[in-house]
């Protein structure tokens, strides 16, 4: 594996992860060590999971590692199940960008998060990782449940600075 992992200036568009990444997964395991990642200059669009990350999904085992997520477009991506409901707390989370489990640091930066949609919570962003997010715009993201725009569950440290929000809403017709 290698220590260090970049993806840089491609178009990643109409892919279905299944459960899981859409568009990009990066993962990181205790055996693997730390690593840094870099996502920059990237157009992702239209990509589908089903549970979580339907554009970009991370996933970090209590590593000390650090996503980089730069200067991308994320658009129109969905994390969307006919079968999630309010009881079913695992799917349809994080649109656009969906992190989940693990230690480690994200850092998002000047980013244009528009059009995403998940069922449940995160219509843009869903992390539970400490962040620092800075001159991104998040824009007409939807979800059904709550918190269309971003939501931070469960971080340790969480910066944010000039970003802008605009327009994110809520879908009708969650079924609860």
């Amino acid at each position: 594996f290698a220590t260090d992992i970049s993806i840089v200036g491609n178009i990643i568009r109409d892919n279905d992860g299944g459960l899981f990444a859409g568009g990009i997964h990066l993962e990181t395991q205790k055996s693997f060590g730390n690593r840094t990642f870099l996502v920059k200059n990237n157009r992702i669009e239209r990509n589908t999971a089903t549970d979580k990350g339907g554009g970009i999904h991370t996933y970090m085992e209590d590593t000390g590692s650090t996503i980089e997520i730069v200067r991308n477009m994320i658009l129109d991506n969905a994390a969307v199940d006919p079968a999630c409901t309010s009881t079913n707390l695992s799917c349809g989370l994080g649109g656009g960008i969906g992190h989940f489990g693990g230690v480690g640091i994200m850092i998002m930066k000047d980013n244009i998060i528009k059009g995403n949609r998940a069922d449940l919570y995160g219509g843009g962003i869903f992390t539970g990782i400490s962040l620092k997010f800075q001159g991104n715009e998040i824009k007409k993201n939807k979800a059904k449940r709550a918190y269309p725009g971003i939501v931070v569950n469960d971080a340790n440290q969480v910066v944010i600075i000039k970003n802008k929000f605009i327009s994110n809403s809520l879908e009708t017709g969650f079924d609860s």
